[in-house]
């Protein structure tokens, strides 16, 4: 986001729009870990075998997925 606003800011593009977008999931891949980092405990480190074995946590259900497009926002 700020490349696109650096960009309109300096002139080198005359305007431009962004689009809020969010995505919410009915369950949180972070739900479980995330109540303990409310209550002070460290987050876990990220590390190449914890990536390993996120890929097979993300195949899981997290339930049904809910979007929502925001109207544009202009940058100038």
């Amino acid at each position: 986001m700020g490349i696109v606003a650096d960009a309109v800011f300096d002139n080198k593009i005359p305007d431009a729009k962004i689009v809020p977008i969010t995505l919410n999931y009915e369950k949180v891949l972070e739900g479980d870990t995330f109540p303990y980092e409310l209550l002070g405990e460290e987050k876990v480190k990220e590390s190449l075998p914890r990536l390993i074995k996120a890929i097979k946590t993300l195949n899981m259900n997290f339930g049904k997925i809910h979007v929502s497009i925001c109207q544009p926002i202009g940058v100038k």
